[in-house]
Order: structure tokens, then sequence, then C-alpha cells
């Protein structure tokens, strides 16, 4: 089995296990009253916006953007140069 179709599978299996707890969570929020709260992180190219409510999460989400960033950088940047 090559790393490629590995690869593939894992990924597949990613975006599966994404739907599906996407799938649980809507059914499980029901309708419950309360603040809502939402965060994201939206890669534009290279450039992170990162969006949410919450000053905590906000940092994390910070931190966890820039630490997406060095890595894309690491991996494709090597073939830039090719």
């Amino acid at each position: 089995m090559s790393i490629s179709s590995i690869l593939f599978a894992a990924g597949l299996l990613a975006i599966i296990a994404g739907f599906l707890i996407i799938l649980v969570s809507v059914f499980s929020m029901g309708r419950r009253e309360g603040e809502a709260r939402g965060f994201g992180i939206l890669f534009i190219g290279p450039i992170p916006i990162v969006f949410g409510s919450g000053r905590g999460r906000m940092r994390v989400l910070t931190l966890l953007s820039i630490a997406l960033l060095v890595l894309l950088l690491f991996f494709f940047l090597p073939h830039l140069s090719r």
C-alpha cells in the first residue's frame, strides 16, 4: 500500500468524521436558550483571519493560526524553490 493511498484514506476518514461530528452536534443542540458563541479561522492564501466571541478562545485561535501558518510554510516553501 503506497503512502498516497494511505494519505487519501486518512483524508477521507477525516472528512467523514467531521461531517458526523457536525451532524451529532446539530441534533444534540435542540432548542436551548442562551448565549450563542462561535469562532473559527479562515485562511486566505497564507493570511489567517481569526474571528469569534470570547477573549480566551481568540488567544488560543490566534496561537493556533500562527502554528498552522508556520506548518504550512515549512511544508510548502521547499516546493516553491524548485
